[in-house]
């Protein structure tokens, strides 16, 4: 218990105030069961922050991943574990055109339980490479569940509003718990609308295989409707974006729509036409908005940097 009370004692704290074997103490304990649930109920709340370390992919992100905008932060130089370091070192040490190196930087990347921890992981488990923050069917253990919780009591913080944002395809626990808890409501129902959809499959390719397989009909028409609609996606905690599908780069400019659905398909498209002029202000209201709520938190936070700036 003692031991359990020194580690939650560096829970409190920020993360990258902490060395990273201080930072990985806090790992061993939310490995097991009886450590995930101490951490979640301890008060004060463990600060959000501690998801960048929690979190593999975040923490050392993989080095071909280069679309996403996570990997825009550094984060491990704040928040990597001492196991972490080693790694890297070695990684430092290899830079350069050894293949050797190279296939050796590859199968170190595949090990969740060793040198890239990951609290999303079934540790018990060392021969399946799965993440319980991704979209399963299976129940998560319950350890991981506890996780989840403490996730869900931060749903008003910045930092786990980015990490949900970050995400693929979130468990079906963790959506429906935020779901319930989320605090932040127009950011959050446009993140889980999108976590709600990214199981729906819209690619053409499977769009025609089911018009070749079953018919034209109405619900095949409002697929595709819906397929064609712009969506309103978060970007970050702050800022949205109205992101339109690429009807020539998607093939959904060969779909072959019968004669007696154009009408119905048409009016559909239309409809998201419409939608959009509607919803293009709103974003830009939310964008504007938080533009100013930052201002005037900068404001005060350096009231003499921003008079200087005004008389300039």
């Amino acid at each position: 218990e003692k031991w359990q009370e020194k580690i939650l004692k560096l829970a409190e704290q920020e993360p990258k105030a902490l060395k990273p074997f201080e930072r990985e103490l806090v790992t061993y304990l939310i490995s097991s069961v009886s450590g995930a649930k101490v951490f979640k109920n301890h008060d004060p709340c463990p600060p959000a922050t501690w998801i960048n370390v929690f979190d593999k992919e975040r923490r050392c992100p993989e080095r071909d991943d280069k679309n996403s905008r996570k990997h825009e932060i550094d984060y491990f130089d704040s928040y990597h574990l001492e196991s972490d370091s080693r790694y890297s070192k070695q990684l430092a040490s290899n830079k350069g055109d050894n293949k050797e190196a190279n296939s050796r930087q590859e199968s170190d990347s595949n090990d969740n339980l060793g040198k890239k921890w990951d609290a999303f992981y079934n540790l018990k488990d060392t021969q399946t490479d799965v993440s319980y923050i991704n979209q399963l069917p299976t129940n998560p253990p319950k350890r991981i569940c506890y996780i989840f919780d403490w996730i869900v009591k931060l749903t008003d913080q910045e930092e786990i509003i980015n990490w949900v944002i970050d995400q693929h395809c979130l468990h079906d626990t963790l959506r429906k718990k935020i779901n319930r808890q989320q605090k932040n409501s127009q950011i959050w129902l446009y993140i889980l609308q999108q976590q709600e959809n990214c199981h729906i499959d819209g690619n053409s390719y499977t769009f025609e295989r089911e018009a070749r397989e079953f018919g034209w009909c109405v619900g095949l028409v409002q697929k595709y409707i819906t397929m064609c609609k712009p969506q309103v996606k978060a970007e970050t905690a702050k800022k949205l974006v109205l992101e339109f599908i690429s009807i020539t780069e998607e093939g959904i400019d060969d779909i072959e729509i019968p004669d007696e659905y154009l009408k119905l398909t048409i009016q559909g498209l239309r409809n998201n036409l419409e939608y959009v002029s509607v919803v293009a202000k709103d974003v830009d209201s939310f964008n504007k908005n938080e533009e100013q709520q930052y201002k005037i938190k900068r404001t005060l936070q350096y009231p003499k940097e921003e008079m200087y700036e005004t008389t300039i």
